[in-house]
C-alpha cells in the first residue's frame, strides 16, 4: 500500500503499456507484460482564467499497488486526479510529462484499460447485484466472450469483492430495501472492472461509509492490487 500527498516525488520503472486486454478477457488478473506503472514529472493545471491550481506535482502510480490521494480539503486531490485522466473540463489546461511505462504517450492512448469509479453509485437499483453486473460486462467487456467466460469473468469479481452472499440481492432504493451503502460501493467497483481495465481511479470511495465498512471495502481494493492492477484513490480517512 502507498500513501501520498499531493507534492510527494517517487522513483519510475519500465514495462509494457499492455494496449490490448485480449489475453486476459476471462481473468480479472493481468498478465506481467499488460501492467501499467504511471509516472507524472511538474504536473500542473490551469484555468481559462489563467489561474494555476495544481502545480508541479511529480510522483508515480505502480501496478501492484494501492495509492491513496491524501491532504486538506481544497488542497486539489481531485483535481490531481482529473489531470491524470484528463477530466478537466471548461478550457482548462494540463501540463507536465506523463510517462506510461516509461514512454511519454498522451493517457488517453490507453484510455479503453483506464477506469474511473465516481463517488455517487451508479447503478441499476431495480436490478440485483448480479445482473448488473452482466448487463455492464455486455455494454463494457469483450464482445467475443461467450456465456460460459461471461459467467465465469462475473463469479471471478464477485469473489473478489466479497459479494457472493448478496449476489442475488435487489440493489434497493429510497423506497425499496436491499444491499447496504458498503455493498453498493463495491458493486460500482465491480461495474467498473467489468471492462476489464488496468489502472482503476476511484473518487472517495469511503466516502460516508463507517470504519469497519470502509476497512472490508480497502481490502478489496487491496486485493485487486495484489493480481496486478494500478490503484489510486482519494481518500478522506486516513486510518
Amino acid at each position: 500500500r502507498s500513501i501520498i500527498g499531493t507534492n510527494n516525488s517517487f522513483g519510475t520503472d519500465s514495462q509494457s503499456d499492455g494496449n490490448s486486454r485480449s489475453s486476459r478477457s476471462t481473468s480479472v488478473a493481468p498478465p506481467s507484460d499488460c501492467r501499467i506503472d504511471l509516472t507524472f514529472t511538474n504536473l500542473t493545471v490551469t484555468l481559462a482564467n489563467g489561474l494555476k491550481i495544481l502545480n508541479g506535482v511529480t510522483g508515480e502510480l505502480k501496478s501492484g499497488t494501492m495509492t491513496a490521494i491524501m491532504g486538506p480539503s481544497g488542497c486539489g486531490k481531485s483535481t490531481f486526479m482529473n489531470a491524470l485522466t484528463y477530466r478537466i473540463r471548461d478550457g482548462g489546461k494540463v501540463g507536465g510529462e506523463i510517462l506510461i511505462n516509461g514512454q511519454k504517450k498522451h493517457l488517453m492512448t490507453i484510455q479503453h484499460v483506464v477506469g474511473f469509479v465516481p463517488q455517487e453509485d451508479v447503478m441499476h437499483r431495480d436490478l440485483s447485484v448480479r445482473e448488473n453486473l452482466r448487463f455492464y460486462l455486455r455494454l463494457k467487456g469483450d464482445p467475443n466472450l461467450t456465456r460460459v467466460q461471461r459467467r465465469s469473468f462475473v463469479n471471478e469479481i464477485v469473489d473478489i469483492l466479497g459479494l457472493a452472499h448478496v449476489q442475488h440481492s435487489l440493489i434497493g432504493d429510497e423506497l425499496r430495501r436491499g444491499v447496504s451503502g458498503g455493498q453498493r460501493k463495491r458493486v460500482n467497483i465491480a461495474i467498473e472492472l467489468m471492462g476489464s481495465p488496468l489502472v482503476l481511479f476511484l473518487d472517495e470511495p469511503t466516502s460516508g461509509l463507517d470504519a469497519t465498512t470502509s476497512q472490508q471495502l480497502i481490502d478489496s481494493l487491496e486485493k485487486l492490487a495484489e493480481i496486478g492492477l494500478t490503484i489510486a484513490m482519494v481518500i478522506h480517512q486516513p486510518r
